[in-house]
């Protein structure tokens, strides 16, 4: 039954957390039943070209999970699963990283007194700035969702699916619901990296300027690109492949890289480029640079480790 299992783990993926494990046991048992009478009147297991005509019968894993769930008007049935998710994660996305943004603002204030006029705003996340954010980006993923589903609609994308695709249900996936939410997560932290600094040269990258806190940014953009690649490419295709976990290994290996060139810029460069900046936060920066940059080591050690247990 190992078709079934892969056909209904993809299924999954794009039901309700509320019903999902009750709606996969139905699925599990009704295509069991199927198969049995299927296999019972031929009188031997199907062949792999006949699983995949039966799979495709029932149809592709986004349409027959909209059978279990409601539709939208501006998105059909067939997209609406995942359009739901995809904005959910959006707002939530939106408001963790405006508290932590308050937060912060707060924190900085108390201790070191450096946000005591504008705050959360230095971030570029102000209330009225983050409903923007949100409203701006609900508009573009909305209005995608809509040309993407008459795209899929009149190319006959859905019928066209062929389960021979499926991954192993044993193999390591990643849900839908950790790709988007860290993949919405990554696009907000891309666009406050680039209102905190727009700079992007070899001379920012080299730490040339002298200023920790540009290049720093500069190399946080190159990470945050090549990870949201790989959860974008885990949305669609789940399992983790070699070439998936090599790329984090590269986005990690760049960041450590950068991250030690700021580690090697002395703080009075940067006393005198923000002489009002107290010698206490940099020390704390310091510190978080260090545990940043073992972190870093440490996951490309576990991302190796996992690469070769694929061998």
């Amino acid at each position: 039954m190992n078709w079934i299992d892969r056909y209904v783990a993809e299924i999954k993926r794009y039901l309700p957390a509320k019903n999902r494990d009750d709606v996969a046991e139905e699925l599990q048992s009704l295509l069991e039943e199927e198969v049995l009478e299927l296999e019972a009147d031929r009188e031997r297991p199907l062949t792999d070209a006949e699983w995949h005509d039966l799979l495709r019968e029932f149809g592709h894993p986004m349409q027959v999970a909209t059978r279990y769930g409601a539709s939208g008007v501006l998105i059909s049935a067939a997209l609406f699963p995942l359009y739901r998710k995809v904005v959910g994660y959006l707002l939530a996305a939106v408001a963790m990283v405006y508290v932590l943004a308050i937060t912060w603002s707060i924190v900085a204030d108390v201790i070191w007194g450096v946000m005591a006029d504008a705050r959360a705003v230095n971030l570029g996340f102000g209330f009225g700035e983050a409903w923007s954010f949100a409203v701006n980006w609900l508009v573009f993923i909305t209005l995608g969702f809509h040309l993407a589903d008459r795209y899929v609609t009149d190319a006959g994308i859905l019928k066209r699916w062929n389960p021979a695709s499926l991954p192993p249900a044993q193999l390591e996936r990643e849900s839908l619901s950790s790709s988007i939410l860290v993949s919405i997560l990554v696009a907000v932290w891309l666009v406050i990296l680039h209102r905190l600094s727009p700079e992007f040269s070899a001379a920012v990258l080299l730490g040339e300027q002298n200023n920790r806190f540009i290049t720093l940014i500069a190399w946080l953009k190159i990470q945050a690109v090549l990870v949201l690649a790989v959860y974008l490419m885990l949305l669609f295709k789940p399992h983790w492949s070699r070439g998936k976990r090599m790329l984090v290994m590269v986005s990690d290996a760049l960041a450590a890289f950068g991250i030690a060139i700021c580690l090697s810029i002395p703080a009075e460069a940067l006393l005198q480029i923000y002489p009002e900046l107290p010698e206490a936060l940099l020390r704390t920066t310091s510190i978080v640079l260090w545990l940043w940059l073992l972190g870093l080591l440490a996951d490309l050690l576990v991302q190796g480790y996992r690469l070769m247990q694929r061998r």
